[in-house]
């Protein structure tokens, strides 16, 4: 279970920072970064 609870929080970060850095890249370098 907590294998499996670390390996889900790991996942969700990633996401996190690629759908961010996504956004970055689509034209959100001049606006603040949707927290």
């Amino acid at each position: 279970m907590i294998l499996l609870v670390g390996i889900g929080a790991g996942l969700a970060i990633l996401l996190f920072i690629i759908i961010g850095g996504l956004y970055r890249l689509m034209g959100g370098t001049h606006k603040k970064p949707l927290k």
